[in-house]
This record gives structure tokens, C-alpha cells and sequence, in this order.
């Protein structure tokens, strides 16, 4: 087998399969979770993990990765049977495959409808998120093991005790990427909630260890409104950082847009920034191999718009007026706020579509004139087929 894994739940997981060899890696123990429940296994498993057993009984593969899909798969099928990689590069590497283009998936990046479970490339497959994978003499198929519960619902008494959930919660999740043989423990430290929140965890948990905590920040000395050094300071002070470094944003100030910010192969959302490998360098230097940040702490904490559609569609009358307060308070066109997040969700698909022909508009109308028309008439079949992602969750956010 391989694996790229840190498992979460190992103490869980130790007790539930008893006679174990001890001390187990992450992948001796996914190993060992494979031969106790076979292809139930991934929902057992808390953490990161991307993972491939060769099971040599039932001369077959088997595959899995984690729910947020933090570690990927990607696989092709070749003459020889079926080749199975980390990262696209990987893939074409080691098969040798020349990769081909997917239309759909560039033209619906473009669109602003991007399939975060579609590769780039028509060949070369992505494994799901929450999916295992099983390849034997008869081909290749794939199944969910892990959904979000839209019914289950956390309700309690008073604010506190949401935000000692939410304490304990980060507290462990913090904890858990603690998990090193290295001496160091890397963190980005901003200016911001996000970061300063990790940070504060994780030298709490590291409190009475041989591990410390050493902080990267950024410095913006020819852009001052960007400047936070102040207050990280202020904060590393507060919380007995005593070696930090700094990492001018100046740097490579010499490369234009594309060459400063090169978009990843397997995903044109992310970013392969020169600037990022010299703070993996820097973490290499110190002699870390974790890097904490508070990266996506925005993004996982301020919601979707579809929440006040949901909140309507309870009968929560109030949230029409918030809507219209937070619109006036940010600058915000009130009526096509409220027409787009009240009006049209509630409008049925038929109607929409019977619209969308009556004024003879494509569904991939309003797409940048630069995209080829040949491309946008290919999404626009591909949405009429599949309306939805062909994997299929219940939390609207996954997809």
C-alpha cells in the first residue's frame, strides 16, 4: 500500500482492533483497518488521507480519500490496468499517458461553476471527496462513504455554550496536527483572528513539551496599509514567541502577474506562488515539518448565501428584513439582493428553463467573449444533462 495520511482518531481506532502491533504508523494502521472492515474501512478513519491497498486475495485495488479531499487521487486507466497517483504530474510521470484537455471542466472554471471534483484533464480522473474507489477484472468503480447530515442540528441554551464548542473543537483540531517527531512546530502569524486564534492554541498545547512554536510572518515595508507588524508583535509577545521570522513581500517583485501567482495544474483556483516555496524553505531551515496557518478561516466561517434562502424557507420572515439592513450597511443593491437570494431560488427549474428559451439565452450565458463558442455550447449540453455535479452531496457548500 501507499499513504498520505495523518490519522486522527488513533487511539479510537487501536482499542477497536485490539491485538495491534504498537508503536503503528498512519499507514500501518489503515492497513490494519482495511483487513478488519475491507471496504468500510475510510469511514472509520478521522483526518487527512489519501490511500491505495493492493488487496492480493481478491486481486483487486482499493482507494480512498478523505472527506474535505485535503489529500488527493487521481487515476487513469492504461493498458496495463489502472495507474493511480498523488497529483496529476505523478500520474504522467509514472504511466506515461499524454494527457487531453477537458473542455467542460476549463469552461466551467471560466463560467464560475467550477466541479471541484472534475479534473482538468478528460483522462485523468479525480477519486471524489469521501470516496472509495475499487478496481478489479471487472473495471472500476466508485462510492460514497461520507455525507454531511443536513438534519442533524446543534441547539444550545446560551451564546457560551457555543463558543465553548467551538473552543473545544479548534483546541483539538489544533492538537491533532501537533503530531511530530520534529522539535519545531511552524505557524503563520498575521495580524488577523485566524492565525493569532491557531497560534494561541497551539501554545497552549504545546505548554509543558520539549516542541516550541516558532512564528513566520510577512513584512510590507513599501505597502504600509498592509502593515501588521504591530500588532504581531503585540501578540507574539503576548503569547511567549520568542524566535520569530519575517518574510518580505517584496520579494520577486521582478516577475509579472502569471509568473508571481502560476495557477496549480490540478485546479486553476489554486496558486503555486515563488513565494510559497520560499516559506516551505524557511520551514525546512528551521527544521519543522508542520506549517499551522489560519488560512480558509474566512472562508469556512462567513457563511453562504444559500443560508438565508434556507431560513425563508422555513417561514424565518425576519431574515428579509436583515438582508435589507446588511445590503444598506455594505453598499449593496437591496432589490437584486433580494431578488437573488429570495426570488429566484424559489423559482422552479422548468420555469427557469422556459425563460432562459423564450429570450433564447444559453445556460452558459454572461461567460467572458474570449471563451470559444464551441466550448460554451458543450457546457451548456453538459448542464442540461447534468444539471448538478455527477457527485452528488447534500451540503450545497461541497458542490
Amino acid at each position: 500500500m501507499f499513504a498520505q495520511a495523518r490519522i486522527d482518531n488513533r487511539d479510537e481506532l487501536i482499542a477497536t482492533l485490539g491485538a495491534v502491533a504498537d508503536p503503528l504508523s498512519d499507514e500501518q494502521l489503515i492497513l490494519a483497518a482495511y483487513v478488519r472492515w475491507g471496504r468500510n474501512c475510510a469511514q472509520r478513519l478521522i483526518g487527512d488521507f489519501a490511500f491505495v491497498v493492493w488487496d492480493s486475495q481478491a486481486r483487486a485495488l482499493f482507494a480512498a480519500c478523505d472527506p474535505m479531499q485535503m489529500c488527493t487521487l487521481y487515476f487513469a486507466e492504461i493498458p496495463e490496468g489502472l495507474g493511480v497517483a498523488s497529483s496529476v504530474m505523478g500520474l504522467i510521470r509514472e504511466t506515461g499517458i499524454v494527457p487531453m484537455l477537458d473542455r467542460i471542466a476549463i469552461t466551467s472554471w471560466a463560467a464560475g461553476w467550477p466541479d471541484p471534483n472534475r479534473s482538468m484533464f478528460a483522462n485523468l480522473r479525480m477519486l471524489p471527496a469521501g470516496h472509495w474507489l475499487w478496481a478489479d477484472a471487472s473495471g472500476v468503480r466508485m462510492q460514497k462513504f461520507w455525507d454531511i447530515d443536513p438534519g442533524r442540528h446543534i441547539r444550545y441554551a446560551a451564546i457560551g455554550d457555543y463558543q465553548d464548542h467551538l473552543a473545544t473543537l479548534l483546541r483539538r483540531c489544533v492538537g491533532d496536527r501537533l503530531r511530530t517527531a520534529a522539535p519545531v512546530i511552524t505557524a503563520q502569524l498575521s495580524g488577523g483572528m485566524d492565525s493569532t486564534s491557531v497560534c494561541a492554541m497551539a501554545v497552549a498545547a504545546l505548554r509543558g513539551s520539549d516542541q516550541r512554536l516558532v512564528s513566520l510572518s510577512h513584512s510590507y515595508a513599501a505597502t504600509r496599509e498592509c502593515d501588521e507588524s504591530e500588532r504581531i508583535d503585540e501578540t507574539a509577545q503576548f503569547l511567549g514567541i520568542a524566535q520569530r521570522h519575517w518574510l518580505p513581500a517584496e520579494t520577486h517583485v521582478d516577475k509579472d502577474f502569471r509568473a508571481l501567482y502560476p495557477p496549480a495544474l490540478e485546479s486553476p483556483g489554486t496558486v503555486c506562488s515563488p513565494r510559497y516555496a520560499d516559506e516551505l524553505a524557511l520551514v525546512q531551515k528551521i527544521g519543522a515539518d508542520v506549517l499551522l496557518t489560519g488560512s480558509g478561516g474566512d472562508e469556512m466561517v462567513w457563511g453562504h448565501s444559500l443560508t438565508y434562502t434556507q431560513r425563508l424557507r422555513r417561514g424565518d420572515l425576519g431574515v428579509i428584513a436583515e438582508v435589507i439592513r446588511g445590503s444598506r450597511a455594505i453598499g449593496l443593491p437591496v432589490l437584486a439582493t433580494l431578488l437573488q437570494l429570495f426570488i429566484r431560488p424559489l423559482v422552479p427549474e422548468s420555469l427557469k428553463r422556459l425563460r432562459r428559451r423564450a429570450l433564447r439565452r444559453p445556460l452558459a450565458s454572461g461567460l467572458p467573449a474570449w471563451i470559444p463558442q464551441s466550448a460554451v455550447r458543450e457546457l451548456d449540453l453538459y448542464r442540461v444533462l447534468f444539471p448538478a455535479s455527477e457527485v452528488q452531496f447534500d451540503n450545497p457548500a461541497l458542490q
